[in-house]
């Protein structure tokens, strides 16, 4: 998967920016240290692959009216099979 977030140094204040490649609009990170800097941009991709995971798993599952039309479809719910007892 490619990376959305990339991280480039402007100028010679010693500023990281946070490169968005998807719209090209930058942001400062607000630190000078590269580590830290490498490790917020990290934080970034790591949270929009983990958003798009999110996205795909529901689809899998199926919805909820398919598995409440097959539970209804089931021996257990047909209440006209079970036995009436009388006291």
């Amino acid at each position: 998967m490619k990376k959305r977030f990339r991280l480039i140094r402007r100028g010679n204040r010693n500023t990281f920016y946070c490169v968005d490649t998807t719209t090209g609009k930058r942001e400062s990170l607000g630190t000078g240290n590269p580590c830290e800097a490498e490790r917020l941009i990290s934080a970034k991709n790591e949270a929009v692959q983990h958003a798009s995971m999110d996205e795909m798993l529901p689809h899998k599952k199926g919805s909820t009216a398919d598995r409440f039309e097959r539970a209804m479809q089931d021996k257990a719910f047909n209440l006209n099979a079970w036995p009436v007892s009388m006291f």
